[in-house]
C-alpha cells in the first residue's frame, strides 16, 4: 500500500502491490491527503497510517487505519477509519515500528519546517498515548527492533546537521539509553536486522553528500528473556572470554566460570554460534551457569 505526492499535489489515492503478480492496483482512498506518512502492518492484518504532510507547510498529527482483511475493489468505502486519538505533535519523517508485543512505537520526525522533535507515541489496542521521548530530537532516522525486543534508533538529522548518535528504547521500562555513535553521521539511511542479531546500517546522506559506507551494530545484551534470575549482562559480538558487569565488557585475566574480575563482575564465555543461531551462556555472579529459559 502506498500514498504518494505527484505533480505538486498531495494525494489521497493509494495503490496495493500484489507480489504474486508483481503488479499494482488502485487501493482505498485516504481520508486525508498525506505526503510521507508511515505505514505499519499490524498483527491483525490492518495497516496503521500516521502523520505526514497535507500540504507544504501543514504537518499532521492524525492516524488512519486500513482494514485490509475486508478489502474488495468493488466495495472500497468504509475500509479506512480515522483514529479518535491523535499524536500531540504533528510530524513527517518519523518512524513507526512494530514491537514484539504488537504495539507500534512512533518516534521523532519534523513537526514544522526544519524542526525535528524527540516525542514518541505508542499505538496500543487502538489508541495513541505519549511515552518517554528520545534523548535527542531527530528526523529521517531508523528504528530497528532487536532480538531482545528493544528498539535501536540510529542517526537521522537535527535542524542543522546529520546525527551520529544512537539510542535504545526498552518497552518494558519505557526508558531510553544511549548506544554507540556511528563512525559517520547519516540520515535517510537503512538499518537491517541480520540473522545473528547484529544490525547493518548502510548508505544515507551526511549533509548533501550521499554515502556508500556501511556500519554494523552488535551491542547484544542478555536479558531475562534468555536467562533466569533476572541476569542482565552485555555480550561482545565475537566468541571470546571476557568479564561482564552491568554496563560493559572488559578484558578478563581469569578463566570462564571464576570470580577473578571483582566483586561486581565475573568471567564468562560469550554467546556461541550453532547452526547460524545465536545461543547464550548465562552466569550468576558467583560464576555458576544458569539454566536457559
Amino acid at each position: 500500500m502506498a500514498s504518494r505526492k505527484g505533480g505538486g499535489d498531495y494525494l489521497t489515492s493509494t495503490e496495493l502491490y500484489d507480489p504474486a503478480t508483481g503488479t499494482f492496483s488502485a487501493g482505498p482512498t485516504l481520508l486525508t491527503a498525506r505526503k510521507a506518512p508511515t505505514l505499519t502492518l499490524l498483527g491483525n492484518g490492518n495497516v496503521l497510517i500516521c502523520g505526514g504532510q497535507s500540504d507544504f507547510s501543514t504537518y499532521l498529527n492524525t492516524c488512519e487505519i486500513f482494514n485490509s482483511l475486508e478489502w474488495e475493489p468493488e466495495s472500497p468505502e468504509g475500509l479506512i477509519t480515522q483514529m479518535e486519538t491523535t499524536m500531540g505533535d504533528a510530524r513527517a519523517g518519523h518512524t513507526a515500528t512494530l514491537l514484539q508485543n504488537g504495539d507500534v512505537l512512533i518516534c521523532g520526525g519534523i513537526r514544522a519546517q526544519n524542526t525535528p522533535n524527540s516525542s514518541c507515541y505508542l499505538f496500543s489496542e487502538g489508541t495513541l498515548s505519549a511515552v518517554q521521548p528520545m534523548n535527542e530530537a531527530r528526523a529521517s532516522h531508523t528504528a530497528t527492533v532487536l532480538v531482545d525486543g528493544r528498539v535501536l534508533v540510529v542517526g537521522g538529522r537535527s535542524a542543522s546537521a546529520a546525527l551520529a548518535s544512537s539510542e535504545i528504547y526498552n518497552p518494558e521500562t519505557n526508558a531510553w539509553s544511549d548506544a554507540d555513535n556511528l563512525s559517520q553521521a547519516r540520515y535517510l539511511h537503512s538499518a537491517t536486522l541480520l540473522p545473528d542479531g547484529c544490525v547493518v546500517v548502510a548508505g544515507g546522506y551526511s549533509g548533501s553528500a550521499a554515502l556508500d559506507s556501511v556500519e554494523i551494530y552488535c551491542g547484544f545484551q542478555i536479558t531475562r528473556e534468555f536467562c533466569e534470575y533476572n541476569a542482565c549482562w552485555h555480550v561482545p559480538p565475537t566468541n571470546q572470554t571476557a568479564c561482564y558487569n552491568n554496563s560493559s565488557s572488559i578484558s578478563c585475566p581469569g578463566t570462564p566460570g571464576t570470580e577473578s574480575c571483582g566483586a561486581t563482575e565475573f568471567c564468562g564465555q560469550d554467546s556461541q554460534y550453532e547452526d547460524n543461531e545465536r545461543t547464550y551462556t548465562c552466569y550468576n555472579a558467583n560464576g555458576s551457569v544458569q539454566t536457559p529459559l
